[in-house]
């Protein structure tokens, strides 16, 4: 079934912004995009109902999903989700109800979906295989994740893997012109100066969008969604440089970093004009856009930095735990995280159970389970230590070993000063979604109510009862 209907909806979903990050911008930036749709159409805030500590990877399937992760019970990357299946994501149910859809890296979207009314589906950058529909965009997929997971606790040097994969992908006319002007100028600037490698997390949304935006035009979806976490990471690292007043304790406490201020600055900059491409799609063929976070952060004070350990070699650790290397899959995270796809009950039981006996010399363990384990994957946080940090020692099972032994590294990396926070941001072209969730909702937006207004908006029905908070 093809639906007709001559309605459409792209959502940019940019990733933990809050108000504070919005008013700041747009402020600054009066004649930005997002300054103009604030100022034209207004917005709202949005606040997320999950319990527990926030992560994106289970607040975005509570958007997407229309309940909070208490239900759909999506914890982490990359674990099963198969009991999540009675709350299908709404690009799966709109699929279903006949209209045409265009997903770009929305989390938790592997695997892609395909077939009829699928224009493009390519998942989110810790997805654990490169799949992707139509079948070429896996080519960028592989580059993408490759990148993803090579510089996931901080920032590497450039291989030649990762230039051959490039050069490929320039080779197939992947990018524009205005594309790989901007790559290259940023790589010339990281020679110059070594501080702009900070930096680089901020050219994988520039080639990203490329891709995508050339999908949407050919392609032309009823529904789409493109995601980015550019933003998000720059505030988690740099939050204190560009609002130095939320840390009152410091004595020093307006003074910041400039080039770090600057960064949070360019990382929205890159935002908006990517918005404003989309703003002026929509416009032309009578559509929507909304720009959505799904939860957002502020600024927190972690105390005294300790230095942070990452898992360089899987198979270091696994040799020396004795462990069978076919039976485990070290499947994509973010750091600190670490998630492992056992092939079996047993093989589960072995890895906890060798994992738990990894300790430093003041027995505190090295992998933290955070959760209970989701059929045969399990998700682990990486635990360091000041012991650790000073000895360089593990032990293992009560002999003492040097940390590289089982593959281990030290990281330096910039103290975070943001962090998760249940309130995020709605932005929309259509001044009457504003009006109707300011009305209904007291200006803050329960995430889990947008699935039934996407719903009825394609569906011609009237909007549903809005939560509120």
């Amino acid at each position: 079934m093809k639906n007709e209907n001559n309605k459409s909806l792209i959502i940019y979903e940019l990733n933990e912004i809050p108000k504070k990050v919005l008013e700041h911008y747009i402020y600054k930036y009066p004649r930005s995009n997002l300054a103009k749709l604030c100022r034209k159409d207004g917005y709202s805030e949005t606040f997320t109902s999950d319990a527990g500590e926030l992560h994106p990877w289970s607040s975005w399937p509570t958007f997407h999903r229309g309940v909070n992760s208490q239900k759909h019970k999506i914890k982490f990357l990359n674990q099963d989700i198969s009991k999540a299946t009675k709350f299908p994501p709404i690009w799966q149910k709109l699929k279903e109800e006949g209209f045409s859809i265009g997903i770009f890296g929305s989390l938790q979207s592997f695997p892609p979906l395909k077939g009829k009314n699928v224009k493009f589906f390519l998942p989110d950058t810790f997805a654990p295989y490169p799949n992707a529909y139509p079948k070429y965009l896996e080519d960028f997929q592989t580059f993408n994740l490759a990148l993803t997971m090579r510089n996931k606790a901080h920032t590497r040097g450039i291989e030649y893997r990762d230039i051959r994969k490039f050069l490929k992908l320039i080779l197939n006319g992947m990018f524009s012109i205005q594309t790989l002007y901007k790559i290259f100028s940023h790589v010339f600037l990281e020679i110059l100066n070594t501080k702009f490698k900070s930096r680089r997390s901020l050219i994988q949304p520039i080639l990203g969008f490329d891709v995508y935006f050339k999908l949407l035009k050919k392609h032309k979806p009823q529904f789409s969604t493109f995601f980015s976490n550019h933003v998000a990471g720059i505030m988690h690292r740099y939050w204190k440089d560009s609002f130095p007043e939320d840390f009152k304790e410091n004595k020093n406490k307006y003074l910041r970093d400039s080039f770090n201020a600057a960064s949070l600055d360019i990382a929205l900059n890159i935002a908006d004009y990517q918005i404003g491409l989309l703003l002026d799609f929509q416009n032309n063929r009578g559509g929507k856009i909304w720009v959505v976070s799904a939860l957002g952060q502020k600024a927190i004070n972690w105390g005294e930095y300790i230095p942070e350990i990452t898992l360089d070699s899987e198979d270091d650790l696994l040799n020396l735990m004795g462990l069978e290397k076919t039976n485990y899959k070290f499947v994509p995270s973010m750091h600190p995280d670490i998630n492992v796809e056992c092939k079996n009950k047993l093989a589960l039981k072995n890895l906890r159970s060798s994992f738990a006996s990894l300790t430093d010399l003041d027995d505190c363990k090295l992998f933290i389970e955070r959760y209970e384990p989701v059929n045969n994957t399990i998700n682990f946080t990486l635990n360091s230590s000041k012991v650790l940090s000073k000895t360089n020692k593990l032990k293992y099972n009560n002999i003492t070993y040097g940390l590289s032994n089982f593959g281990f590294s030290f990281v330096e990396r910039d103290l975070g000063t943001g962090y998760h926070f249940p309130k995020g941001i709605f932005i929309s072209n259509d001044p009457y979604d504003i009006k109707i969730y300011n009305e209904k909702s007291n200006g803050c937006i329960d995430t889990t109510s947008f699935y039934c207004h996407i719903l009825n908006y394609f569906k011609d029905n009237n909007l549903s009862t809005i939560n509120n908070k």
